[in-house]
């Protein structure tokens, strides 16, 4: 098992040229490879509702089968085995979570491949602050049915041992000199919602995945990366289509994030609660506002 520590972020396609002739990236050579990733699982989404995506990726010339935790947040955990052709290989999966459940023979008879990513990747491995860190462009498509949605976005993976202040930093060092939007959305969470016809629709939230053992303030971000995914998804929405039902879904989000900060107070620091809650309550004047509006038309 391995664990991914990284932060995403969505660039506009206007951006990529820019990008790509960065300083910080003309150091270093970029390796490009083309993805090609098939996600499976069955009808009634059993792994998803395990709380796992299974995919296999052909990585230019060769496959990789990966089990990925859906509930995990920027450090997320992965089982990966390479495989000889593109389709999953249930013998390999006996070392994940998925171990269980594909033993049931109805659901491996129902696999059946959900959406498929294509993709074109540029990698740039940098030094910043001590660390090795991998800035990932993937640039193409999500494909489910007769649905298609377009990837452009940036990946900040570090390689190296130690904290993740290095991370953050280099993300922060770009975001001012882009319009760089952090994501708590992966392709895999968008996949399912393109194959469902919903990626258009208000996203109405589901609890988040927590344990009894769960530690108060690892508590706090898993609510807070559930909040924040629920803020995108309509965001993205309200964008998209003016929904008014995702602005009213936008603001439960900002509602929920405040709760949120209210009741872990004890735990946070000032300096950073404070500014996030007087951000958060702007933000919620500013939906309110649209909401009361419809309100008024209707």
């Amino acid at each position: 098992m391995g664990v991914e520590r990284e932060l995403k972020c969505q660039i506009s396609s206007a951006e990529l040229s820019a990008f790509k002739r960065d300083a910080l990236l003309q150091k270093v050579r970029p390796r490009l490879i083309h993805l090609h990733s098939v996600y499976f699982d069955t009808p009634d989404q059993s792994l998803r509702r395990s709380g796992f995506v299974l995919r296999v990726r052909k990585e230019n010339d060769r496959f990789i089968q990966t089990v990925k935790a859906t509930h995990a947040q920027m450090l997320r955990a992965e089982w990966n085995c390479t495989l000889t052709k593109n389709k999953p290989s249930f013998a390999s999966l006996k070392d994940t979570p998925l171990r269980d459940i594909l033993s049931k023979a109805k659901i491996r008879r129902d696999l059946q491949v959900i959406f498929a990513t294509h993709v074109e990747r540029h990698v740039w491995q940098i030094e910043w602050q001590g660390a090795q860190i991998e800035v990932a462009l993937d640039e193409g498509a999500i494909l489910a049915n007769a649905y298609q949605l377009p990837v452009c976005e940036i990946e900040f993976e570090l390689k190296s041992q130690g904290g993740l202040a290095p991370l953050f930093s280099l993300a922060q060092e770009f975001s001012k000199r882009y319009a760089l939007r952090l994501s708590m959305i992966s392709k895999d969470d968008r996949g399912q919602r393109l194959a469902d016809g919903l990626i258009h629709q208000p996203f109405k939230v589901g609890a988040p995945i927590m344990s009894r053992n769960q530690l108060a303030l690892d508590a706090f971000q898993t609510i807070v990366f559930n909040c924040l995914q629920h803020f995108e998804w309509n965001a993205h929405v309200l964008i998209a289509t003016g929904d008014v039902e995702a602005t009213h879904q936008a603001r439960i989000a900002i509602r929920r994030l405040r709760s949120a900060l209210w009741f872990f107070k004890p735990l946070l620091a000032t300096s950073f609660a404070a500014p996030m809650r007087d951000e958060l309550c702007w933000l919620s004047a500013q939906l309110g506002a649209a909401r009361d509006l419809d309100v008024f038309w209707q």
